[in-house]
């Protein structure tokens, strides 16, 4: 999933994580406290994909969710 046009409107946190190369369990706990916006739906999250770009174009937000060392 290196593509930008691959990643789908909607992603799961799996996918999030797989594209930002970090566990799912770091995408989900930082999605429980607030630092990784998205919805949770059930038992399950959903994050847009604009939400994962802007992540990824801005250093300064993955460094604020502890994302990045």
């Amino acid at each position: 999933m290196s593509k930008l046009s691959v990643l789908p409107d909607v992603v799961t946190a799996g996918e999030a994580a797989k594209y930002l190369r970090v566990s799912k369990a770091t995408i989900l706990r930082h999605a429980n406290r607030g630092l990784v916006p998205g919805v949770r739906i059930g038992r399950q999250w959903r994050f847009s994909r604009r939400t994962i770009l802007n992540l990824v174009s801005r250093p300064e937000l993955l460094q604020k969710a502890g994302i990045e060392s």
